[in-house]
């Protein structure tokens, strides 16, 4: 993701996961999982496509990129063959068989060459098999609500659009250098629009750094708070485990700020590949003495439990979780994320199967 990584919160890793638990509701909650489509896109001279092959091309990284890639030689790859309408029909029904509710695309606008996945997922013939919403950052938001506000409601308002609450569309927004204020008069305009075409009420949701970053719902008036990623201070080869301690230490983080919540569940973070072939975007770099800060990947089994332990504790709080939703991070942040749901060269579908399995 474009975005700049900053540190989350000190000692995470040590907070408490017990929390104020409430009569389980039952219902399984629905359960997304974010996309950034680098991979997809169409041109092989489309800058973020050349720059995300670039990464995964040294020969030590070739088996986290996407299976659909192809190795050319020891140190390059190909993604000629990833940006099809027969790829994305398949890892439409590889998420639905594996209880993947819905996609959060990252979003750039829907003839942006990073949306080429978003597109074939709309004109797949398995396109409602899996729903799908918008993570928009803050500025690109307010500038849709400025000059396009019709063709944000109708994206929202798209049969197979992901909602929550009886009929609201999902809405994750991720948090940059815009003013609250400014935020929130473009959420009021874009509920207004709403409800002026006598649609439902969008539940916007924030993905932050901290509870309170930007004075959190109460500036903005938005319904609830997420995170895009929960990684801490990042180690030197970490383990998995304390990634997940720290992703689902965050989620009582949330809940004690007394707003409600959609947790993150952490699929892995490894960052090397883009230490070491530079990105033109932000990226956390080598240590001062050259040492490489990272997280170990998990095994598909730890992955698939900490899912499932999302699955559980959104179940248990309903209170902190109204809209009874959980966002996985990541489908396929290859080249930052390390583990993926999205199949891999190596992996294949081991870390999507053994989730679905945990979701049952």
């Amino acid at each position: 993701m474009v975005i700049d990584r900053r540190m989350l919160l000190a000692g995470l890793a040590s907070a408490a996961l017990a929390g104020r638990a409430c009569a389980n509701s039952g219902a399984r909650p629905t359960i997304g999982a974010i996309r950034w489509d680098a991979w997809y896109t169409q041109s092989a001279t489309d800058g973020i496509r050349s720059v995300v092959q670039n990464t995964l091309s040294p020969t030590r990284w070739q088996g986290r990129a996407p299976s659909c890639a192809v190795v050319d030689a020891p140190d390059a790859i190909s993604l000629d063959k990833c940006g099809v309408q027969s790829r994305i029909d398949i890892e439409i029904v590889k998420a639905h068989t594996a209880r993947i509710d819905y996609w959060a695309y990252c979003w750039f606008g829907a003839d942006h060459p990073m949306q080429r996945a978003w597109r074939l997922h709309q004109s797949s013939p398995n396109k409602t098999l899996v729903k799908w919403c918008c993570i928009f950052s803050y500025e690109p938001f307010v500038r849709q609500v400025t000059c396009a506000l019709p063709e944000l409601v109708g994206l929202l308002t798209a049969p197979n659009y992901q909602t929550v609450l009886d009929g609201r569309p999902l809405l994750f927004m991720l948090t940059d250098d815009t003013k609250p204020s400014v935020l929130s008069d473009a959420i009021r305009g874009l509920r207004r629009e709403c409800q002026r075409s006598g649609r439902k009420n969008p539940y916007v949701v924030l993905m932050l750094w901290s509870p309170l970053q930007g004075g959190g719902l109460a500036a903005t008036g938005a319904d609830a708070v997420s995170a895009y990623a929960t990684m801490g201070e990042v180690p030197i080869a970490g383990s998995y485990t304390e990634l997940v301690t720290i992703a689902e230490a965050y989620w009582k983080v949330l809940a004690d700020s007394g707003q409600a919540i959609v947790p993150t569940a952490m699929t892995g973070w490894d960052t090397r590949p883009r230490q070491e072939t530079p990105t033109p975007w932000p990226t956390t770099g080598l240590g001062p003495s050259g040492e490489e800060h990272y997280y170990l990947l998990g095994s598909a089994h730890q992955v698939a439990a900490h899912v499932h332990n999302m699955s559980a504790w959104i179940r248990t709080h309903p209170q902190s979780c109204p809209a009874q939703t959980g966002i996985i991070y990541s489908w396929d942040e290859h080249d930052e994320g390390g583990s993926v749901l999205n199949s891999t060269i190596v992996g294949g579908d081991s870390i999507l199967d053994a989730v679905g399995q945990a979701l049952k």
